[in-house]
């Protein structure tokens, strides 16, 4: 019996392994970054070994892989606490998935697989034709993690890894609203397209545009790249010109082009 697409999201997203660690590593993962354990938290072993219901062992192996990825800390003599982070890193995570996410999209562009694009297209296929067995969040991890395992860059998979999980500690901490499902589908898509026509200037800008799409931080645009910021600003005021069009329509008697 095939798996349901919300299983299929779930193993893409926090990896299927079966071992009491993976469990462990996953319940401990998604409880952080979805703010149900607070920015410095002590997190107590004893408690987590019986809420998890695994021993001392793969609960300290979990915790390894936790800090090697930034979601926790350790203090000799105090403990394993949750990672702290303050008002100033909503910008700088802003910032930051703004450059690294364009740059993974190019990349992805010119280097994907016909396999890893096979991928994408089957989890968008997926996402629209399923929608109520999909999770908008686990969706937009697991698109996310595919785009960047296509740039065949170790590096750059490990440092968005951390940088996207600590944008969803943001989000949640925050209490900002995350787009729909069928508004990360729509983005989602036209990415996709462009990293299968190996056009990478297009991907870097439907990156952007799902990266900026909420409008957190109308302000952040000189931190858009360099090389894709006066496309995006020629693309908006296109778009307002035609809106402004369509709001005045041509009086009787006048020429129209």
């Amino acid at each position: 019996m095939a798996p349901s697409p919300r299983s299929n999201l779930r193993n893409r997203s926090f990896g299927n392994g079966d071992r009491k660690s993976d469990v462990a590593y996953r319940a401990l993962k998604r409880a952080i970054v979805r703010n149900e354990v607070a920015p410095g938290e002590l997190l107590v072993e004893q408690d987590l070994m019986h809420s998890i219901g695994v021993g001392r062992t793969p609960l300290r192996e979990a915790m390894q892989r936790l800090e090697a990825e930034g979601l926790v800390t350790t203090v000799p003599r105090r403990g394993t606490f949750a990672s702290q982070f303050d008002a100033h890193d909503v910008r700088a995570v802003y910032e930051l998935r703004c450059q690294i996410d364009a740059f993974a999209a190019e990349l992805a562009a010119e280097r994907a697989s016909p396999i890893e694009v096979a991928r994408m297209e089957s989890l968008l296929e997926e996402a629209a034709s399923q929608p109520e067995g999909v999770d908008a969040a686990e969706f937009d991890e697991a698109m996310h993690s595919l785009i960047v395992e296509a740039t065949h860059n170790p590096l750059l998979e490990e440092f968005h890894r951390r940088l996207y999980l600590l944008t969803i500690r943001v989000l949640s901490v925050q209490r900002i609203q995350r787009e729909s499902l069928g508004e990360m589908v729509v983005e989602f898509s036209a990415v996709v397209d462009a990293i299968r026509r190996r056009d990478a200037l297009e991907a870097g800008r439907a990156t952007l545009r799902h990266v900026m799409a909420r409008g957190w931080f109308p302000d952040l645009d000189p931190h858009v790249p360099v090389r894709l910021r006066d496309e995006l600003a020629a693309a908006a005021t296109d778009t307002a010109v035609k809106a402004a069009r369509r709001r005045s329509p041509a009086k009787k008697g006048s020429d129209v082009a």
